[in-house]
């Protein structure tokens, strides 16, 4: 779990705001979560589908349409998501997106879109992942990812020859990239092609083969492509706990047949869903051109939003039939920001704002209580961040806790 959290305040004339409103004031409360374009390449590619004599049916393509299924599901408002098919362009290079998703829409209705999509399969059209960078190069997004789904190496189309790319070939493409654009690499079964992480340019790779491997790296495939914050899962006793309020929990449970009815906290109420949960499973055969394969019918998950707030405490999972649970929080905390003298004195008032030096103080208060927390287990250490104007002038630097923003 991330102990480290950073909060970005911006303050408007934050230092006579503060003195005017004769109590310690809280940051802009607007919503400050990212915005996301999340362009999703997808291998349809006839190696998807193959019988394999060792192995039986393959179901590498059943793994990728319930990854992309999860996505879906966790697109915020903001959110927007593309899903190119690697097919399409085996002969048209500029071929627009399959798929265009708005996080905006009905959650159910973008996961149905990609459950549906059907397609003949054909080759691993390098062409498919310029494309989709090339449209995140345009895109204003926040944050900018591309996440490649494949289980074999990739071609390039030329006068109807399909010559392999290598490794190497692939890194050095990818090492040219925009630096706001982050890759994620998910090889899928034992003849991906393999390439190394680089973290340092925003390029990562992860291997999966079993159906096992699928449920947890698409878990860590969707924790850092969303940045959500995740709660630890007493497995066991199917509960998690938190020392600060909430404002939402999301829970994401995977296994056959599960069913999510809700959460209990410690004074035994239940708290049912905002809405039923939202379904994502396995999609039947998904090339025409491959009637004889099977799914793999592991492959199931729901995922549910409970809006609070809820105390600190515990709470329990009634989650049936699931052989992994994930529960993400937003906290319902504010950001308080007060303005001391050079004695250590709180600024209340417009009159006590003579020369001198001043220095800002930040801190984390209950929203539903407006209490201080003093101390917090789950979000660890907190640091701010603030930006500070005087007289309608911006102030220089980025100022922290207990800075002197002037004097």
């Amino acid at each position: 779990m991330n102990k480290s959290k950073r909060i970005y305040p911006v303050l408007a004339s934050a230092l006579l705001a503060l003195a005017a409103a004769m109590q310690p004031i809280l940051a802009d409360q607007q919503d400050d979560t990212p915005s996301r374009d999340v362009y999703v390449v997808y291998d349809n590619s006839g190696s998807m589908y193959e019988l394999d004599n060792k192995q039986g049916l393959t179901d590498a393509w059943c793994k990728a349409k319930y990854s992309m299924e999860v996505f879906a599901g966790m697109l915020s408002d903001q959110d927007r998501m593309n899903v190119y098919y690697m097919s399409d362009y085996d002969t048209k290079p500029g071929a627009d997106p399959r798929i265009e998703l708005d996080g905006a829409d009905d959650v159910k209705e973008n996961i149905a879109v990609i459950h549906n999509t059907k397609t003949d399969s054909g080759h691993t059209s390098f062409d498919s992942v310029r494309t989709a960078m090339e449209d995140l190069e345009n895109s204003t997004a926040d944050e900018k990812w591309l996440v490649i789904l494949t289980d074999g190496k990739m071609q390039n189309y030329g006068d109807g020859a399909y010559p392999s790319l290598s490794a190497k070939q692939i890194e050095d493409y990818l090492d040219e990239k925009c630096e706001d654009i982050a890759v994620i690499f998910l090889g899928m079964g034992p003849q991906a092609v393999a390439i190394e992480s680089d973290p340092t340019q925003k390029i990562f790779y992860r291997k999966t083969e079993s159906s096992k491997d699928i449920l947890e790296g698409v878990t860590e495939v969707g924790l850092q492509v969303f940045n959500a914050n995740r709660l630890d899962v007493d497995k066991r006793k199917q509960t998690v706990s938190f020392d600060v309020p909430m404002k939402e929990l999301r829970v994401f449970a995977q296994g056959e047949n599960v069913q999510i009815n809700g959460i209990v906290d410690e004074n035994d109420t239940t708290y049912k869903p905002d809405s039923d949960p939202v379904e994502v499973r396995y999609s039947e055969v998904d090339s025409p051109s491959h009637p004889e394969n099977k799914p793999d019918t592991s492959l199931q998950g729901q995922m549910a939003l409970f809006t609070g707030p809820f105390e600190p405490g515990q709470m329990k999972l009634d989650v049936d039939n699931a052989s992994t649970i994930e529960v993400y929080y937003k906290p319902d905390v504010d950001i308080a920001v007060t303005l001391l003298d050079e004695s250590g004195k709180e600024v209340t008032s417009l009159e006590s704002l003579k020369g001198g030096e001043y220095t800002l103080s930040f801190g984390l208060i209950n929203a539903m209580t407006n209490e201080p927390i003093e101390k917090t287990d789950l979000l660890g250490d907190v640091s701010y961040e603030a930006k500070v104007t005087n007289n309608g002038k911006d102030l220089s630097g980025i100022y922290g806790n207990n800075a002197m923003p002037f004097g």
